[in-house]
Parts: C-alpha cells; structure tokens; sequence
C-alpha cells in the first residue's frame, strides 16, 4: 500500500467534510464520495480520475496522500499567478463601459443610415 500504515487511513466521511456541498453550508454527501472511488470523476483533460480507498470491513478508508493527490487531478497545471489579469478599479470600469456605448452608438448610428 505504498508505505502506508493501518494508522494513517481515516474514513472517508472525515475528508468529505472538508468538501463544500452544492448548496451553501452544506457539506458533501457520503454517497458521492463512494461515486467518486468506484466510477471517478472526470478531470479537465477529460481523463477519469479515481479516488484511491480500501474498504476496511463496511468502511471507505482513505489517506491524506490519496486525497490530495485526488483533488490535485483537477487542478489545471497551466494556471500561473503572472498569467491573470489584476481586476480593474471602477474608475476603469466605468472608462470602459463608456467607450463601450460610444462604440455601440457610432454602430448603430452608421447602421441606421
């Protein structure tokens, strides 16, 4: 099991609820947990990536090490903090949405004719 004592397995249910739920202040559901170890889950490549467990008796057991290389399947290798714009200031915001309009104006102007 690579390395991996009995005592560095916990349950499944213990790392679910460190996954946010669909709704707000839930958590994720043991059922999809379970999913994600038997049918996985689809990465952005598109290749299906499964949640390594042992079933321990009529427990899902995990480690911190399959579960964080779980969740870093889908995370794209491509995304570099010097690659994202800085968000604009309003004062950009509302020069921008200005020129806009004008533009959006002179089209319909010259559209019109």
């Amino acid at each position: 099991m690579n390395g991996l004592t009995s005592s560095q397995f916990k349950p499944l249910r213990d790392y679910l609820h460190r996954v946010p739920g669909h709704r707000r202040g839930s958590r994720c559901h043991l059922s999809t947990g379970i999913r994600w170890i038997t049918k996985g889950l689809k990465n952005t490549t598109g290749e299906v990536v499964k949640l390594r467990a042992i079933r321990f008796g009529t427990r899902w057991m995990t480690s911190d090490v399959w579960f964080e290389e779980f969740l870093a399947a889908f995370i794209p290798a491509d995304i570099s903090p010097s690659s994202e714009q800085a968000p604009l200031t309003p004062t950009q915001r509302k020069g921008a949405a200005a020129a806009a309009s004008a533009e959006l104006n002179t089209l319909l102007n010259t559209s019109s004719k």
